[in-house]
């Protein structure tokens, strides 16, 4: 009977493993062996307790620091800890790494995060310039702008700055190989975006073979399904991200004011190699309930089987 429990409570409690998926709250990890994500520290340098940190990716320091408070959204599991802050800053990156190497043919990867622009400003440009994205190298710092960047989310000013649109790149700087979608939804300052994206590897089978897909604020019906539903925006426009080597790691990226918002916000960052990885809802109410239920349950059979082995 001890035994049934034990299988029972160890199936109920969360299993942190140095793999894929991967979960950023921006929270105090030192009950862990991390940092504490303390408001206003700097984000390079946090480590989440689980083998990922945060690294320097660029000729300077990014000053992207922890910020008070979550950013949330109705559905999406329920936020933990603090959330960034990022700036208008020249072509510098704070690098996740992510502690896997994908790079097999067929294969998939996701990321999520919530996102709010709390001051678009009026210098963001009406082109798009791209915020986050994979890249190429893992645990470690460099000194050099990473120009190696794919699933690249963008951001695009509407009405000069009273709104702002989300597009896609695959790996591309060129405006030509954006993509904001036929009739895009223009957000303001006080919106929380569901951002979700995948990078699709050698799925089209032809050169420049590798494609990408962006969910923005995804249906809530489909949180945590077996398969991703019909993206928001998809393009395999431009060259592939890797020929060679492997996806490694993320990044937030900062951009000078022509091309990245005066502010913007980042929780809740997921990564994984499905799409029920990074879009985990809110559990039903009657989950705990059948839990409760089933331990409940082998508690009778074993109180009535002891019951007629005594009589």
């Amino acid at each position: 009977m001890k035994n049934l429990f034990s299988l029972a409570l160890v199936g109920s409690l969360p299993i942190s493993v140095f793999a894929l998926p991967d979960y950023e709250p921006f929270t105090d990890a030192t009950p862990t062996g991390g940092t504490s994500y303390t408001t206003g520290a700097n984000l390079v340098g946090q480590n989440d307790g689980a083998g990922h940190s945060w690294f320097q990716a660029g000729s300077a320091l990014p000053t992207f620091t922890v910020a008070s408070g979550s950013l949330s959204y109705n559905g999406l599991a329920a936020s933990l800890g603090n959330s960034v802050s990022l700036g208008t800053q020249n072509n510098i990156a704070a690098r996740y790494s992510i502690g896997s190497a994908i790079n097999a043919n067929g294969s998939s990867l996701y990321y999520s995060f919530l996102l709010q622009i709390p001051d678009i400003g009026s210098t963001l440009g009406a082109g798009g310039g791209f915020v986050a994205g994979f890249n190429n190298t893992g645990a470690a710092s460099q000194n050099t702008s990473p120009t190696v960047l794919g699933a690249r989310t963008l951001i695009r000013s509407v009405g000069g700055g009273t709104g702002f649109n989300i597009g896609l790149s695959k790996a591309s700087s060129s405006a030509s190989d954006f993509t904001f979608g036929a009739s895009p939804t223009t957000f303001s300052s006080s919106d929380t975006v569901f951002v979700v994206a995948a990078y699709d590897i050698n799925v089209l089978g032809t050169a420049g073979d590798d494609s990408v897909r962006m969910w923005i604020n995804p249906t809530l019906a489909d949180f945590g399904a077996g398969s991703a539903p019909t993206p928001t925006l998809q393009s395999a426009s431009g060259a592939d991200m890797i020929t060679a080597g492997s996806i490694q790691s993320f990044l937030l990226y900062g951009r000078p004011s022509n091309l990245f918002p005066n502010q913007m916000l980042v929780d809740e960052l997921r990564i994984g190699s499905s799409w029920a990885d990074v879009t985990p809802g809110v559990p039903e109410p009657s989950t705990a309930a059948l839990l409760g239920l089933g331990i409940f349950g082998i508690g009778s059979v074993y109180r009535r089987t002891r019951r007629t082995r005594r009589a």
